[in-house]
C-alpha cells in the first residue's frame, strides 16, 4: 500500500519497500491516506 499523505516514509520510500519484496508484490495507492491508513481511510 501506498500512502500518499505519510509524513513518515516519502512516497520514494514506500515504493523502494515495495520493489524490494520481489516481483509479484501488487501495489494499491490509496488517496487521501497517512501512515496509518487504516484509521486514515478504513473504508478503502
Amino acid at each position: 500500500i501506498i500512502s500518499e499523505k505519510d509524513n513518515l516514509h516519502t512516497e520514494d520510500f514506500q515504493r523502494w519497500v515495495v520493489e524490494s519484496t520481489g516481483p509479484y508484490a501488487e501495489v494499491k495507492v490509496i488517496k487521501d491516506s497517512d501512515h496509518m491508513v487504516m484509521f486514515s481511510r478504513p473504508k478503502k
